[in-house]
């Protein structure tokens, strides 16, 4: 009788059997730990794209001005046209507060008859919009209120066919569309509309020619006041150069030069009230002398500007208004 010998079967752990089923290194344990990380990575890495975008967004838009923020003054920079109006005229504008004897009837009716004007030089666009960024903000103005007095400038600028930005000027006050208010408070640069306008510069540098001269008589009756000495005809540049600025001596319309004003050496403190005490001149420092020294060619149209004892600015033309001006 034969006698068969039970066969042994070892049984293998179940974790063993699910080891060789699932060769990964990690334990089942692990991979279901892992995905609440994986899911969080996720969220965050789609909050730093949506960061980026809406970065990239403003970036592109320019900051947009809140509720708090300072309103900026208006911006011509973007401009390619500009459309001035003045009111009441631009005569009054350009000529505000300045001798009657620098303009001649046919001038003064012209400059009464502009209504509009374009400017479409791009420097000249350019140098009023350095002028207006300059402006500080003061005030947001009520609805009945607006800035007073005259005259006033009425700027539109435009970009091809579209209109960018309008605004008002008067003095060192600039309104625009939203009634914020600015001031310039005379900032160097600022070029005044008579400046930038075309039909209306070279009345602009005249006038501010003839205040210029006008300065210069103060600025000699204060050096005599101060020192209780005449000045003397062949200093009298560097006797008022220390308290005066560079461009008080040059004539906005001429070229380049130190001085372009001489004095009448025939003109004292007793002299009559008509008789020329300053008067344009080329180029040059201290320079005195009569009629002779005289130039037309500072200015466009042709003329030159002169400055009695008594403080009246003229502008001569010819040779006849020359020569009838009183030098003794």
């Amino acid at each position: 009788m034969r006698t068969e010998t039970p066969t042994i079967r070892r049984t293998e752990p179940a974790t063993s059997q699910r080891a060789r089923g699932n060769r990964s290194c990690m334990p089942v344990a692990s991979h279901a730990a892992s995905a609440p990380a994986a899911r969080h990575l996720a969220a965050w890495a789609v909050a730093v794209l949506c960061a980026l975008v809406l970065l990239a967004t403003s970036c592109r838009k320019g900051p947009e001005a809140g509720p708090g923020d300072t309103p900026s003054p208006p911006d011509l920079s973007k401009c390619t046209r500009l459309e001035i109006r003045c009111t009441p005229s631009v005569l009054e504008a350009i000529v505000a507060g300045c001798e009657d004897n620098l303009l001649d009837s046919e001038e003064t009716e012209y400059l009464q008859s502009l209504e509009t004007v374009i400017v479409t030089r791009r420097e000249h666009i350019l140098a009023l919009a350095r002028a207006v960024a300059l402006a500080t903000y003061r005030e947001t103005l009520p609805e009945a209120v607006s800035i007073g007095g005259q005259p006033v400038f009425h700027v539109s600028g435009y970009r091809g066919a579209r209109q960018l930005t309008s605004f008002l000027v008067r003095g060192p006050s600039i309104q625009d569309e939203k009634r914020n208010l600015f001031r310039h408070d005379g900032l160097p640069g600022f070029p005044g509309f008579g400046f930038v306008m075309s039909e209306t510069r070279p009345f602009h540098l005249r006038v501010k020619c003839g205040n210029q001269i006008s300065l210069l008589r103060v600025a000699i009756e204060r050096h005599m006041a101060r020192t209780n000495q005449a000045v003397r005809p062949a200093r009298w540049s560097d006797a008022i150069v220390h308290r005066e600025p560079p461009e008080a001596f040059q004539c906005p319309s001429a070229g380049p030069g130190r001085c372009h004003y001489a004095m009448n050496p025939n003109c004292g403190v007793d002299s009559a009230p008509d008789v020329v005490l300053l008067f344009e001149a080329e180029a040059g420092w201290n320079q005195h002398g009569g009629p002779e020294l005289f130039t037309f060619d500072n200015h466009d149209p042709k003329g030159g500007c002169v400055l009695l004892n008594d403080g009246t600015v003229k502008f001569i033309r010819t040779e006849e208004e020359l020569h009838t001006l009183r030098w003794e």
